[in-house]
């Protein structure tokens, strides 16, 4: 049987969907938040920011993070959403000598939704943010400001936004290292971590599956495969498990769109998702 023909009305039937819900939603929205930590409810979850701690000195760094808590059967989405959606984002408004480094996403679910696939998170999801004080401040309070975005869904999406804040003391260092702890600290945990030297990925297709083998020393029976890119796999087939006596291989059906082929080079290395 040719699916490319239903796969096509499928694209066209979500990009129309995507389009209608973007431009009749603009309107509709209504930031909650008054520049402050929070947390603010919103249309089926609460946005703040939390951090590891209220100080950092001066040439040094802290981790802060966006926190989504949300309702029974919503999500919001990874950095790839899958087959609908799109991730959260935070524009900063930020005083002189601090930045901010881009919003890390731990890993997701697949989180099915009709004939689709999302990648998401439900119930409670932190995304770690790293802070950076410049050498030159002075000791003192500093306010981060952020606009954040967002899509939460169900059997339907809603966008939101809120406006949110953090105050930061700045002082002299050096300080100890703050407990990595709370929601935020489990996110960094889960956070893609570099491949140990004693393993290794290898990914090659055959012009209709992908195949992921991760080796080492241990047999694992359970893995899952979450592509940065869109449109590498079809998100909502299946993942077939094959455990080895050193390792782990994943099956995966291409994306109707792939046309690469041949052997691929070694994903970047990772032991959560690449």
């Amino acid at each position: 049987m040719n699916t490319r023909p239903y796969r096509l009305l499928q694209s066209l039937l979500l990009a129309f969907a995507c389009m209608f819900f973007a431009v009749s939603a603009t309107a509709q929205i209504q930031e909650v938040g008054d520049g402050t930590a929070g947390p603010f409810k919103a249309e089926h979850l609460t946005a703040e920011l939390v951090t590891l701690s209220p100080q950092v000195a001066a040439g040094d760094h802290v981790t802060i993070g966006l926190l989504l808590t949300l309702e029974e059967k919503w999500h919001v989405y990874w950095v790839n959403a899958g087959d609908s959606g799109e991730p959260p984002s935070v524009k900063w408004t930020l005083p002189k000598g601090i930045t901010a480094g881009p919003m890390q996403f731990p890993p997701p679910q697949r989180l099915p939704l009709g004939p689709f696939m999302d990648y998401g998170y439900e119930d409670q999801v932190a995304f770690p943010i790293q802070i950076d004080a410049a050498q030159t401040l002075k000791p003192g309070k500093v306010h981060l400001d952020a606009h954040v975005n967002w899509i939460v869904c169900s059997d339907r999406c809603i966008p939101g936004k809120a406006h949110l804040g953090l105050d930061l003391n700045i002082v002299k260092g050096p300080l100890p290292a703050p407990p990595v702890v709370g929601a935020l600290g489990q996110a960094i945990g889960w956070l893609p971590k570099p491949l140990p030297a004693d393993e290794k990925l290898m990914a090659v297709y055959d012009g209709k599956m992908l195949a992921l083998t991760l080796t080492g020393d241990d047999r694992e029976t359970d893995a899952e495969f979450y592509p940065f890119d869109k449109e590498v796999i079809a998100n909502a087939a299946d993942q077939i498990v094959e455990p080895l006596d050193d390792g782990v291989r994943l099956r995966l059906e291409r994306a109707e769109d792939l046309d690469h082929a041949g052997q691929y080079a070694p994903c970047p290395p990772c032991s959560t998702a690449c």
